[in-house]
């Protein structure tokens, strides 16, 4: 049952009805199981709002634009090549935009990339658009090659799928109505500071390490998408470079251009949580430290709490996160080869990458040294 006065979270749809139309109500259909979807991650109900002569599309979208800062909003543009030259989606963008400003978090607009546009695949044709910069900038979901796929097709549900799950941690996150989320960014940023003044317990060490990993596995999973639709973009590359024609040389240079458009659009992202992360890491081997210090391997007490399980479950995560992390990157430096607009964007994208991997290494063989202490300490008990 929904609490009393809890604003039940929405969306909107943002598209060109024409585009709709051209593709027999496919978007209409991409909006049902999207909002299916959300349910299924949530638990709760998700309407997205996707008619603008619907009178609840101008009710709601006065009331939590105009009236309200809640921030269990979304807009989804479906973004094509008359979206761009909409003015009302065009305006629905801004004000969201805006919207995202004054609430300080980034999450609350969700791209969908449903038809090839030039002004997002050149960078040079957006000059002097900063709609369309911006919303280029963005992490999204990609259906260029799945518009005429079956929704019953795997690789459409896994895309619908992951789409709800950004819908869901962003609901997760703290509201304005409380800790705005990028006042919560900027706390864990600065926390490495911070923690030098102040005592660092279990309780700090935990949601340090729980916040930490929950990154990682986040970053894993993004990257696996990721690679995964960035090879199926390479496989027409390497089709169309086996088969060199004017037309087909030019067409696989749009493809790097897309892939390179892809991996600086997650390097990005990537970049944004090292600051975020690497405290977090600080936080957890700033307490292991104080606790070396204090504890001797062959104390022992029923009521204390095990370390060495709690520390071994955590190594034993991290090593599984590195060796995912270690191939990805070199997936992604493979990725390079195929062409010069790719390699920059592969290389930052590595980079990023190598971001997470040095200071989990770090953190590892800071575990092990743990462990090695206390696993001697108990066998010579």
């Amino acid at each position: 049952m929904t609490a009393p006065n809890r604003v039940i979270p929405a969306a909107f749809m943002s598209y060109v009805h024409s585009d709709d139309e051209h593709d027999h109500g496919r978007i209409t259909e991409l909006c049902r199981y999207l909002s299916a979807e959300v349910r299924m991650q949530t638990g709760e109900e998700f309407f997205i709002f996707q008619d603008r002569k619907d009178i609840r599309w101008g009710q709601n979208w006065m009331g939590r634009i105009e009236q309200s800062l809640d921030d269990v909003t979304f807009l989804i543009p479906i973004l094509t090549p008359s979206f761009f030259r909409s003015q009302f989606c065009r305006n629905e963008l801004e004000r969201f935009l805006e919207r995202e400003r004054r609430l300080n978090r980034d999450d609350l607009v969700l791209p969908v990339y449903y038809v090839n546009t030039s002004q997002i695949n050149d960078p040079t044709k957006a000059l002097g658009d900063e709609l369309v910069k911006t919303i280029a900038s963005r992490q999204y979901a990609d259906w260029r090659k799945l518009r005429f796929e079956s929704f019953n097709s795997i690789a459409v549900r896994i895309e619908i799928e992951q789409l709800a799950i950004q819908i869901r941690e962003a609901l997760e996150r703290p509201s304005s109505s409380g800790q705005l989320h990028g006042s919560y960014e900027m706390q864990q940023a600065t926390s490495a500071s911070k923690f030098e003044h102040e005592e660092v317990g279990l309780l700090e060490a935990t949601q340090a390490a729980q916040d930490m990993m929950k990154l990682v596995s986040k970053v894993v999973i993004d990257l696996n998408y990721t690679i995964a639709r960035v090879n199926n973009k390479l496989s027409q590359f390497d089709n169309l470079t086996k088969r060199p024609t004017p037309e087909n040389t030019n067409k696989a240079g749009e493809i790097a251009s897309e892939v390179a458009l892809d991996l600086e659009n997650n390097s990005e992202i990537i970049e944004q949580n090292l600051p975020r992360f690497k405290s977090n890491i600080d936080i957890f081997m700033a307490f292991l430290s104080d606790y070396l210090q204090l504890a001797e391997p062959d104390d022992e007490d029923e009521n204390s709490i095990d370390y060495n399980e709690m520390i071994g479950g955590l190594l034993k995560s991290l090593k599984t996160a590195l060796a995912k992390l270690r191939s990805h990157k070199k997936s992604i430096l493979e990725m390079a080869q195929r062409s010069g607009k790719i390699k920059p964007a592969a290389r930052r994208m590595a980079q990023a990458v190598d971001g997470l991997i040095v200071p989990l290494d770090t953190f590892a063989s800071f575990c092990e040294k743990f462990l090695q202490k206390f696993n001697k300490g108990s066998d010579r008990g």
